[in-house]
């Protein structure tokens, strides 16, 4: 279901040189899952300098989906996230 969300998300203009938008199976790399916390699926991780900056877990409509990404996009632009704490989550 958020496949084809997330392709139609990774042409859309906002996000141009703002991020990448990858996708992998879990099936086919439990180990990244593991060492990543995927916990959940579908699971959106944001990493900035290999690190991770922003979480979105679960599905939701497009414009619901742009509107947590470009929340995430705007921590990352601002730098507002600490690099002791894994991640800033998005509910």
């Amino acid at each position: 279901m958020l496949g084809p969300v997330l392709d139609d998300l990774s042409k859309d203009k906002d996000f141009d040189g703002k991020l990448k938008f990858a996708k992998l199976s879990t099936e086919q790399f439990p180990e990244l899952a593991e060492e990543n916390n995927v916990q959940g699926i579908p699971c959106m991780i944001f990493f900035k300098e290999g690190k991770e900056v922003g979480r979105i877990v679960g599905f939701a409509p497009r414009p619901v989906m742009k509107a947590k990404i470009m929340s995430v996009v705007c921590v990352i632009e601002i730098g507002f996230y600490d690099d002791k704490i894994s991640s800033q989550r998005v509910l």
